[in-house]
């Protein structure tokens, strides 16, 4: 009898550690409540609630980090744009403009621009601009009750990004208006810039450096992918995330996510220098049209299967902290060790190279993959929170080249 519940404990615990990877080294769909097949354009946060416009369903909120989702009573659009100027949240709309409510989503007032498609909003100084479809470029000073048209000699603008005094806009009609414009007078007059080949669906800064995403089907397809401009958005040179389409564009702690059209979700550690395709748990050839995040969760919004999230440290927990080049490759031991949750790893590297950094548990199964990228010489630090997994003993292993080492670490809840 003794032996037999000994088999069950550790079967027990073998089946436990396996669910707990599937949650958590993978994105989870949370997608209750958003109904069939949903397409979320947009996701937007505020006060620790989630929104999310939907295409033909409106806009939907979560209280639960996205376990459940309610739909408020602007729930019959298409909405492109959720966004969020302190108590008031707007909703730009597919042919029938901003809706805004002030009330975290229970009510909604249709505003004055009520009579075209709006892609995408704003913040610029104390005025909010909202990007159209056909009628340029619009600016409101209530908080988007009352609207005016600001510019003319751009129609169709998808996205805006302002950059210190100076206002970029992404233009979206493959054949008018292509690539990004600028303006240097408050949004009423654009020039092109030397991106002018390509629709753009996405604007994102980091720092001085400028990011666009291209979504053109009409051109050659390795053309489309994520840009960077590093003055100002004058000059554009194309990263290597190339030959597929943009859908969304996130920055957050020098890491940026790229979504993109039937390929997932890439990351880059190094302003875009290389990219690490991270669709642990997407549904196969995704599409992901939108990110934002809340507390430690990242948040994807897809096309036909709704929202997924995922732990962020879990994608972002590297960085690098030094590029002086060492001498060779090496891996130290874990600190703290014993940890309890949070535990660091720093290894260096002498020259270029694909990494891995990858976790596993005593039975030498991968429960979590620390590192999977092409990295710069230097040395770096990644951190392993293990809040969901039992204590015990666990090992990681560093591959990079012929290099490959092994350390073992205890965790002690």
């Amino acid at each position: 009898m003794k032996s037999i519940s000994k088999i069950s404990a550790v079967l027990f615990v073998c089946l436990t550690l396996g669910f707990l990877n599937n949650s958590f080294s993978d994105w989870v769909q949370v997608s209750n409540g958003l109904g069939n097949n949903p397409i979320v354009i947009s996701l937007a946060v505020k006060d620790n609630i989630l929104f999310a416009g939907t295409q033909s369903s409106g806009v939907f909120v979560s209280t639960n980090n996205g376990d459940s989702w309610t739909q408020t009573p602007l729930n019959n659009r298409t909405v492109w744009s959720v966004f969020i100027n302190g108590n008031y949240i707007l909703a730009g709309t597919a042919f029938n403009g901003v809706y805004v409510s002030k009330d975290n989503g229970v009510s909604w007032i249709h505003s004055s621009l009520n009579n075209t498609t709006v892609w995408t909003f704003a913040s610029f100084g104390n005025s909010i601009l909202a990007g159209t479809a056909l009628l340029g470029v619009h600016a409101t000073t209530d908080n988007g009750e009352t609207w005016n048209r600001i510019s003319y000699n751009l129609q169709y603008v998808y996205k805006i990004l302002v950059v210190g005094s100076n206002i970029l806009a992404g233009a979206y009609n493959i054949l008018i208006y292509k690539g990004i414009y600028r303006s240097t007078d408050n949004g009423v007059f654009w020039n092109p810039t030397s991106f002018d080949t390509l629709t753009v669906s996405e604007i994102a800064n980091n720092g001085n450096t400028i990011f666009a995403g291209t979504g053109d089907f009409a051109v050659n397809s390795s053309l489309n992918g994520v840009y960077l401009s590093t003055d100002e958005g004058l000059n554009w040179t194309q990263t290597s995330l190339n030959n597929v389409a943009i859908g969304a564009l996130l920055i957050n702690e020098n890491v940026i996510f790229a979504g993109t059209y039937q390929n997932g979700v890439y990351i880059s550690n190094n302003n875009g220098t290389s990219w690490t395709q991270r669709n642990e748990g997407l549904p196969v050839n995704p599409t992901v049209m939108s990110f934002t995040i809340l507390g430690n969760y990242i948040f994807a919004g897809t096309q036909y299967n709704g929202v997924y999230r995922r732990q962020i440290d879990e994608l972002v927990g590297i960085k690098q902290v030094s590029s002086e080049i060492p001498g060779e490759f090496s891996l130290s031991q874990n600190y703290p060790n014993p940890f309890n949750p949070m535990t660091n790893v720093k290894f260096q590297m002498p020259k270029d190279g694909f990494v891995k950094l990858i976790v596993f548990d005593a039975l030498g199964r991968e429960i979590a993959s620390l590192v999977n990228e092409e990295l710069k010489p230097g040395t770096y630090e990644v951190r392993w929170d293990a809040a969901n997994y039992p204590s015990g003993v666990y090992f990681y292993n560093l591959t990079a080249g012929d290099f490959s080492q092994t350390k073992k670490m205890i965790l002690v809840k």
